[in-house]
């Protein structure tokens, strides 16, 4: 009744053979140990899409900055445009003011990173370091040169 891959979860059977049905079967009740397992999301997120690495350069930092502090200063007059402060809410209302202004200043400032396939811990200047490397090995001249110092 059950497959030889999930016997060891069959934790107790037993027939009923004096039940009052209209069969001349014997139902049969078991208890199992269901072991459910824990799905990936299926969604990716956001921010690993873009590239976060370029924010290293001055130029983007700078760039992101401005364009961060100007996309909350318009927000703020709006706000203040719109209705008075309810000191309740405030908190709620300015994290996800501060939130939503950097979401969407990295979505129009950054690009998007290349899709790669190799581990986050593998970063451009390991890729560099490998690249001199693989110059270095291959060139016998240097090789010379490191065995004669």
């Amino acid at each position: 009744m059950i497959k030889k891959r999930f016997r060891n979860n069959v934790k107790q059977a037993k027939a009923y053979p004096g039940a009052d049905i209209n069969s001349d079967h014997n139902p049969v009740v078991i208890k199992l140990k269901v072991k459910l397992k824990k799905m990936q999301k299926t969604q990716e997120r956001e921010r690993e899409h873009l590239n976060l690495d370029l924010l290293r350069e001055s130029n983007y930092k700078s760039r992101c900055y401005i364009e961060i502090r100007n996309q909350y200063d318009i927000l703020e007059q709006e706000e203040c445009e719109q209705s008075p402060t309810d000191e309740n809410k405030y908190v709620e209302r300015e994290w996800a003011k501060i939130k939503n202004t950097i979401k969407n200043t990295m979505k129009i400032t950054l690009p998007n990173k290349e899709n790669t396939k190799r581990k986050k811990w593998m970063t451009n200047e390991i890729l560099q370091k490998m690249g001199q490397r693989r110059q270095h090995k291959n060139n016998d001249k240097d090789i010379m040169k490191l065995i004669k110092k």
